[in-house]
């Protein structure tokens, strides 16, 4: 089934809750209109889900959040798959392939193999041994 935005299923029997998870760092989300929903964030963050720090910036699509450690308030980034570091800079791509191009998928790098290679980062030669004149 193609269903409108207000219902998800396999026969769009579900409603959706368009609130549900939508703000981050504890922004109260509203709906404006029917099918819309918008977050009022907290102080000391902004972005349309309230997932932006005043102060520091995510890369990739990470996350900000207001962590406390030891009775001292600290900003930290939640990288979404694929991404690490303190701001999530750094590709898990990098070096991750033996041969072939790396992207990053929802569960993190994919190595697309050229022909005549295979495995999970493109590690086996698939003509060793079998082709001449190589």
């Amino acid at each position: 089934c193609n269903c409108p935005p207000q219902w998800t299923g396999e026969r769009c029997e579900i409603p959706v809750h368009l609130c549900e998870g939508h703000c981050h760092n504890n922004g109260s989300c509203y709906t404006p209109h029917p099918y819309v929903a918008l977050c009022n964030c907290l102080p000391g963050f902004t972005g349309p889900r309230c997932e932006h720090c005043i102060g520091m910036t995510c890369m990739n699509k990470g996350v900000c959040q207001k962590i406390y450690e030891n009775s001292a308030e600290n900003l930290k980034c939640v990288c979404p798959p694929g991404y690490q570091g303190a701001r999530c800079e750094k590709s898990e791509c990098v070096g991750y392939c033996s041969q072939g191009n790396c992207t990053i998928g929802s569960e993190g790098p994919v190595c697309q193999c050229p022909p005549g290679y295979s495995g999970k980062r493109c590690e086996v030669f698939l003509c060793r041994g079998h082709c001449q004149n190589q």
